[in-house]
This record gives C-alpha cells, structure tokens and sequence, in this order.
C-alpha cells in the first residue's frame, strides 16, 4: 500500500514573515519540526522546517578515491555538509516512507537568517538596521544546498523543479521553511507582484484541507 505524508506537527516552529522593524516572534514548540499532508484541490502539499542557520552550497570538487577506483564529487563548502544533511533528516520525516514525488514541481525556500548582533540596541532593532538580509550568501546558493537535500528523498532529481520561489529575510529562530507541490498540469502557479508583505510561497493563496 502506497504510503502518502501525514500531518506531524501543525505548529512546525514556523511564523510570519519578518517585519521590517526586526524578527518575528515564532511560536515555540517541542513537536517534531515538520507539517505536510496539507492538500491544494487535492494536490498533496508537502510542507515542513529545518531549524538552523542555512548554509549555501559551494563548488564542486572531484578527487579519485583509491580505495573505490572511483572519482567523489563532494562540496567545496565544508559548512554545507550538516546543513545538508539537517534537510535530508527533515524532509526523510516529513516523507513519512512515502514514495518520491514525479513530474514537474512547484517548490517554495523561505530562509530567515538572524540579525548580526551590531543591529541591536538597548531597546531592541537599532532604527538604522536595515530590513532585510541583503549580504552574502545570496538565495540562489541556499536554495542550491536545499534542493542537493531533498534529492532522492522528496523527488528523483532536482531537474524536477518548473517553478521556485526564494524568500530571504530577517528572522529568528533561524530556519527554512520548505514546501513541495507537484504542478498541476496545464496550469501555472500564481506568481506574486512583489509588493511588500504580499505572499510569501506560491502555494499561500491555495485552498486547504485537513
């Protein structure tokens, strides 16, 4: 019998997105750090959140491994390699032992990264700190170090991905929240205007049910 994701935890550590003044404040939790088995016009959403400080992903360095008589690709970012491995633990319990997603997917990365300590004053976000994370590292090399975790556990290959939208912004606990749909054929997810505040994950407008 197929196994489909089932509801872990409806808190999942998550909250609203950063304001501009400072973090948000999430809700504290001592479930496991994964909800998924919410549905969009009965297309399973898979939605969980890997705590801690993302990591980008680096360059691709290959050596010849003696003992295999095989050359290992690895990642040049050392830093990466946990962070890594946090999202496939994560995403390996949000799957539940269900079978990896086929065909196009729509996906959604939001990192929120905590503030560097010279942001804060005696009454908490100095009014000069600026309201989002615009240092390095850059969301395309987080979302890379993401999708090399989900691969071979939510999905085959990451060539799957049609659709990604990136959120990076201030907020704490430091965290990413992912969600992983698959794209209903023939149709295109809605994509946001960019106006402040609006949404923040392409699947935020959609209808759910338990």
């Amino acid at each position: 019998m197929r196994k489909t994701p089932t509801l872990i935890g409806s808190d999942a550590g998550s909250a609203k997105p950063a304001g501009a003044n400072g973090p948000d404040p999430a809700r504290a939790s001592t479930r496991p750090t994964c909800a998924c088995g919410a549905r969009r016009k009965g297309i399973p959403i898979l939605r969980f959140v890997v705590h801690g400080i993302a990591q980008p992903a680096g360059s691709k360095k290959g050596f010849y491994n003696q003992r295999t008589g095989r050359v290992q690709i690895v990642d040049a970012a050392k830093k990466s390699r946990p962070w890594k491995a946090l999202v496939t633990d994560a995403a390996a319990e949000a799957m539940n032992g269900a079978e990896l997603l086929r065909g196009p997917l729509s996906v959604t990365f939001a990192f929120y990264m905590p503030r560097p300590k010279g942001h804060h004053g005696k009454r908490g976000i100095l009014p000069s700190a600026p309201p989002y994370p615009i240092t390095r590292p850059d969301a395309l090399k987080l979302a890379r170090a993401v999708e090399d975790g989900l691969n071979g556990v939510c999905y085959f290959d990451d060539a799957q991905i049609v659709e990604e939208l990136l959120v990076k912004r201030y907020g704490e606990p430091a965290r990413c929240e992912i969600t992983v749909a698959p794209m209903p054929l023939g149709a295109a997810m809605p994509v946001p205007s960019g106006e402040p505040g609006e949404q923040t994950s392409l699947l935020a407008t959609g209808e759910e049910a338990a």
